[in-house]
């Protein structure tokens, strides 16, 4: 019986301590998310996989997933904290200028709230815009992201 426990502990300590790691990787560390809907088109389609990175700190043209009422979003970091974001005629200019979006499409998309006027960003806020201008909820808007509200950073995707 005593043999029997020790090889049944033997086994259980692994295994447990695995699981231990396991949910602090991705409840800390990172974890997988799946894009729904076009938003991100082309850059991702409705049903890619990306793993995000929880720890780092986003930088502009990362894309992020951040969670608001409720709602997972993924959308690509356009301004960080201390930015003027503005846009005009289509083009997306920060702290005056102009922003190189090669990931987009689109010739022609509406500005929504910083159309012809602009968003400085205070502490700890992001403005964030979908690359398929045209069918993206973003910043335009609901206004900025604020740094508690991002879940990640992708960091890799399974797809491609």
């Amino acid at each position: 019986m005593k043999k029997r426990f020790k090889r049944l502990r033997k086994l259980l300590i692994p295994v447990v301590c695995g699981l231990g790691v396991g949910v602090v990787i991705s409840n800390f560390v990172m974890c997988r998310v799946t894009v729904e809907g076009v938003s991100m088109n082309p850059t991702y389609y409705s049903g890619d996989t990306l793993f995000i990175d929880r720890i780092s700190t986003p930088e502009r043209g990362d894309v992020v997933t951040f969670s608001r009422n409720g709602k997972n979003y993924i959308k690509r970091i356009i301004g960080l904290p201390g930015d003027k974001v503005s846009i005009r005629d289509s083009m997306v200019f920060v702290n005056g200028e102009k922003l190189d979006e090669d990931y987009i499409n689109e010739k022609k998309f509406d500005g929504g709230l910083v159309e012809n006027s602009f968003v400085k960003l205070g502490d700890k806020e992001y403005f964030v815009m979908g690359d398929n201008r045209n069918y993206s909820l973003d910043s335009r808007t609901f206004g900025v992201v604020y740094e508690d509200e991002i879940l990640g950073i992708k960091f890799m995707d399974l797809d491609r």
